[in-house]
């Protein structure tokens, strides 16, 4: 069955930048405060972990700090089941937008992460898609895609175009990118030599 014969589909809405739509105390959210602080990933090897973000990302350390786990009832303690009075790391990154968007803590013991199906993922949308790419392979992570998707213009909505990858850091996590383009000879410059070097095609 087509998505659009489909009862429970509804294609979502386009929304001009500046629409006060897009502001939530205008919704449901009006009158409360509510904030995303920050992503959290426990890794094994902060070192590691640091370089790959750091390097192959592009985030910026922002502070590295002990933490004590004295309390066994605390969240990193109720999850991963460390021991009390253990030392470990964390660290906090910046983003070119956000101060301490991402934080990465120590565990003591390696863990698995499922690999298949992956159940999270954290989603950045980078203007150096490409250049990631490129130090990602560099770096020797496992890279998914590059794809790029074009959505046909429709009556309420622009046409619109956009590519997307993953990467898989080194506990396991999935990494994603997405870059929007316009309608620029630039952007028609790098939509048309991606599509050729990555040897990607377009999604309709």
């Amino acid at each position: 069955m087509p998505a659009e014969d489909d009862p429970n589909f509804a294609p979502a809405p386009f929304i001009q930048d500046g629409n006060r739509n897009q502001n939530p105390s205008e919704g449901k959210l009006k009158g409360v405060d509510l904030r995303l602080k920050h992503s959290l990933l426990f890794v094994t090897d902060l070192k590691r972990s640091l370089d790959f973000y750091e390097n192959v990302i592009g985030l910026e350390v922002y502070a590295v700090d002990q933490v004590y786990s004295l309390d066994q009832s605390t969240i990193g303690n109720r999850l991963f089941n460390t021991e009390e009075v253990t030392r470990r790391r964390i660290a906090q990154l910046n983003t070119s937008n956000e101060t301490r968007g991402i934080a990465l803590r120590e565990v003591d013991k390696p863990f698995e992460v499922p690999q298949s199906p992956r159940v999270t993922t954290i989603l950045f949308e980078a203007s150096d898609i490409l250049g990631i790419f490129e130090r990602a392979k560099a770096f020797g992570g496992e890279v998914i895609g590059p794809s790029i998707a074009t959505v046909p213009e429709r009556e309420t909505a622009p046409r619109l175009r956009y590519m997307e990858m993953g990467i898989i850091d080194p506990d396991g996590h999935v990494i994603t990118f997405f870059k929007y383009y316009g309608e620029t000879a630039e952007d028609d410059a790098e939509w048309d030599a991606a599509s050729k070097k990555y040897n990607v095609e377009t999604e309709l």
